[in-house]
């Protein structure tokens, strides 16, 4: 059970991290990590994101979460969204680690 933040995410936050989370998601081809998700009034990338929306311990919702979780158990990590925490909390750095994880494969990749 996720434990309710005192100041819930904001929802412009919410919604950035769900195209964020879709951003992710499409990146697909190489290149740099993809930037134009909005929030606050500029274009932020997938990593600003999740650090904005890590302090909070309102639920992910359950589509968002069960991906997460197939990528954490894809990726052989330990994650506390593994362990049944669905909050941003636990999912804002799971999504971080998959950013940097697919960074340094594409950057590697174009060093061949």
């Amino acid at each position: 059970m996720v434990d309710p933040s005192p100041n819930p995410i904001p929802e412009e936050l919410r919604q950035a991290f769900r195209e964020a989370f879709i951003a992710f998601r499409h990146w697909d081809r190489g290149g740099s990590e993809p930037e134009g998700i909005s929030l606050w009034g500029a274009p932020r990338t997938i990593s600003f994101v999740c650090d904005a929306a890590e302090p909070y311990g309102d639920s992910i919702p359950d589509d968002l979460y069960g991906y997460l979780c197939g990528e954490a158990e894809n990726a052989d990590t330990t994650s506390s969204l593994l362990q049944g925490d669905r909050s941003y909390r636990a999912g804002a750095p799971s999504l971080y680690r998959m950013v940097r994880r697919r960074g340094a494969h594409y950057e590697a990749a174009s060093k061949l």
